[in-house]
């Protein structure tokens, strides 16, 4: 049987960012927020045509 070390989530979190791996939502900008939602008010307006995913559904 092999050890396992256990360690609190905020070391967990530390040691993550330490090596850069912080894959948590990033925060948006003032700018990015507002491109965003000008962006959905014109799909839900239909001057912009709707998100498509990789197959083009």
């Amino acid at each position: 049987m092999s050890f396992v070390q256990n360690l609190p989530p905020s070391v967990v979190a530390k040691q993550a960012r330490k090596e850069g791996e912080d894959d948590g939502p990033q925060k948006k900008s003032r700018e990015d927020y507002k491109k965003m939602k000008e962006l959905e008010e014109a799909r839900k307006a239909g001057t912009v045509p709707a998100m498509q995913d990789e197959e083009g559904k």
